[in-house]
């Protein structure tokens, strides 16, 4: 929270209006020495002992109105009176002091808007005297200042203490510290130390320095209570320096006393001539909020580019930990197929339709059927016509194994030849193969006797001769019941060993 600084207008300024008649500038010594509050501003009051007002217009938010209060309490009556205005609006007074004293508050405005407003003290007096000894406000950040006198607080930001300070209460900054010092630097022409003299506190003078822009120290002294003070001195004046060029100065202060003499106590300091200084004192607090701005912008600004780049590595880390195959059309592929056999007999040449060859394999592509009668349709060929003598185009090739050698006839003993002539003489001899369809383990073993034979004995019907080649586990027939002749099977034929 900044301290604020008090404009000070003093009662003979011409900026406060007096109206009506009666009002009088007097010499306010005449009041020296009454109470314990200190001695007049600039030692100089404007009394009145009639009814009349008086009046003040100022930019500000705060404003007070500190004369000498000297009443006249007859039974209950006091005399005089007065109100306190503020843009017409009575606020009342404050309350009265029975007893005699300088530097009193006698009106105050607080909590006003930060706009223009004009104070109104109206007086009513029947004899006693009413006195008026300076005006104070608060004025806005843009209230022009120049050669206005400043009320500059022991809080304010100017006024560097060292550590050999302590706070009085609420009244003052206190030193009892041999060797302390503060420095305060201030934009004016003279510069006025005010303080209190706690009786609470060893009274014994003791002695202080002053020194202006590093020139010679100036002492002055800290007399103490004398012995008809019996109370604290508030609004004392310490010391005041002689006029300097208005411009920016520092101010140097050293106790030169101890623990067991008067302290040295600040309560404000009054500048006179300060031009600029509310500017100054106002500058290092913009210049701090112009600060904290910036600084909250670029801190937003970092957060949101860090925020853009977490998010982006983070889409980077997903695209590398999936990354999808791409493959260019066309991209062949085997589709699963099954073994099956043409359904329609017609697929078979003219000489083969009455002889199913168990070796010969046809393969088409097609999908597993879901059951053992469901209608096998090859995919993606279409099936032939029931009426077709040919192989249709669109079934596509014959896949079949590779041919394996014809087996060697191997001998035979006596009791196997006359066995195989038996079972010869026995069979029909079957139909001459095409020469292209050689089947490698399939061999027809038959005679013209044979033939006339078997075509007598059979009636026309047909068989095959089956040698195997080894002795292993036979499959089931698959042939088609329309195309199953007998079979004759002879085992395989083994080298004597």
């Amino acid at each position: 929270m900044s301290v604020p600084r008090w404009v000070v207008v003093d009662d003979a300024d011409p900026r406060i209006a007096y109206g009506g008649l009666g009002w009088t500038a007097t010499n306010g010594g005449r009041f020296d020495g009454v109470g314990n509050s200190g001695t007049t501003y600039n030692n100089t009051l404007h009394g009145l002992n009639s009814n009349a007002s008086l009046s003040f217009s100022f930019k500000g938010t705060r404003a007070r109105l500190f004369g000498t209060t000297d009443i006249k309490n007859s039974s209950g009556t006091i005399d005089p009176t007065w109100d306190c205005i503020i843009d017409q609006k009575s606020v009342g007074p404050t309350e009265p002091f029975p007893y005699t004293q300088n530097n009193w508050v006698l009106c105050e405005w607080s909590n006003l808007s930060d706009a223009n407003h004009t104070v109104t003290v109206k007086v009513s007096s029947s004899g006693q005297s009413f006195w008026a000894d300076r005006i104070v406000y608060i004025p806005s950040d843009d209230v022009e200042l120049k050669g206005a006198t400043i009320m500059v607080s022991r809080l304010d930001p100017a006024v560097s203490f060292d550590t050999k300070w302590k706070p009085l209460g609420d009244i003052g900054t206190m030193t009892q510290t041999t060797g302390a010092s503060v420095r305060i630097k201030f934009k004016g022409s003279r510069v006025t130390w005010q303080g209190t003299i706690p009786k609470e506190f060893p009274l014994t003078p003791t002695s202080a320095t002053y020194s202006i822009d590093d020139q010679p120290e100036v002492r002055f002294s800290l007399p103490g209570l004398t012995s008809s003070q019996k109370a604290s001195q508030f609004n004392h004046v310490f010391f005041q320096t002689d006029p300097l060029s208005v411009g920016d100065h520092e101010l140097v202060v050293n106790y030169e006393g101890n623990s067991s003499t008067t302290p040295l106590v600040l309560g404000w300091l009054i500048v006179e001539n300060g031009s600029d200084i509310h500017s100054a004192s106002k500058g290092p607090m913009i210049g701090v909020i112009v600060g904290s701005v910036m600084g909250g912008l670029a801190l937003m600004i970092a957060a949101a580019f860090a925020f853009l780049f977490i998010r982006k590595r983070m889409q980077a880390r997903k695209q590398a930990s999936y990354r999808p195959i791409l493959v260019e059309e066309p991209f062949h592929y085997i589709k699963p197929f099954t073994l099956t056999r043409p359904t329609d007999p017609s697929l078979y040449d003219q000489h083969s339709a009455t002889a199913y060859h168990p070796t010969t394999t046809y393969l088409t592509p097609n999908t597993y059927p879901t059951s053992s009668n469901s209608q096998i349709t090859p995919y993606p060929f279409t099936a032939p016509s029931a009426t077709s003598n040919s192989r249709q185009s669109n079934i596509g090739p014959v896949v079949r194994p590779p041919l394996p050698p014809p087996p060697v006839p191997q001998p035979m003993s006596r009791m196997e030849r006359k066995r195989a002539e038996a079972e010869t003489r026995a069979a029909p001899p079957p139909p001459q193969p095409r020469s292209d369809r050689t089947e490698p383990t399939t061999m027809d073993t038959r005679s013209q006797t044979s033939h006339s034979h078997s075509s007598s004995s059979h009636s026309g019907s047909r068989s095959r001769v089956v040698v195997h080649e080894d002795s292993g586990v036979r499959l089931p027939n698959s042939t088609p019941e329309e195309l199953q002749t007998p079979v004759i099977e002879h085992p395989p034929h083994y080298t004597p060993g």
